[in-house]
């Protein structure tokens, strides 16, 4: 089956979970054209600041409260961050990184004083407060980090 998988030319991974061989085929996503690509960039360029934050709280928003996608603290927040720096082949200091988590914690804070149930973590209807500060602190803007991840 690895063999398989390998010859169309797809990404294979083997595990064992317990006492059990676990063969994971994933299909290749389809090749995109020139073209195709350009519109796309384009596109992202014409996307107000709430549109191009959803692309993003879509991206890095793993976790869940009842029927809500929640951005969380950790995971999410530290991946987020990661990305952005790799993009810019930079290094956060511990003052930058305590920043962004104050704005994290700001954010969160606004989105209960609004009368939010969620509390675990930033919806998607908050997320652009914290995503429009978070990305100055990393030295992007909104539109720069969602146009150089797609990419």
């Amino acid at each position: 089956l690895k063999q398989f998988g390998e010859d169309l030319g797809c990404q294979v991974s083997v595990t064992h979970e317990a006492g059990v061989m676990v063969v994971t085929v994933v299909k290749p996503d389809a090749q995109v054209d020139e073209t195709e690509h350009e519109k796309v960039l384009i596109n992202l360029e014409d996307l107000s600041l709430p549109e191009r934050a959803e692309i993003l709280f879509k991206r890095y928003a793993t976790g869940r409260q009842g029927n809500k996608q929640l951005f969380l603290r950790k995971p999410d927040l530290q991946a987020f961050a990661e990305d952005a720096l790799r993009l810019r082949q930079r290094v956060l200091t511990e003052e930058a990184w305590d920043e962004i988590e104050r704005i994290y914690e700001r954010t969160l804070d606004l989105q209960v004083d609004m009368g939010c149930s969620q509390f675990h973590g930033i919806i998607s209807d908050y997320f652009p407060v914290f995503a429009s500060e978070a990305v100055n602190i990393l030295g992007l803007t909104l539109g720069t980090l969602v146009k150089e991840l797609q990419s």
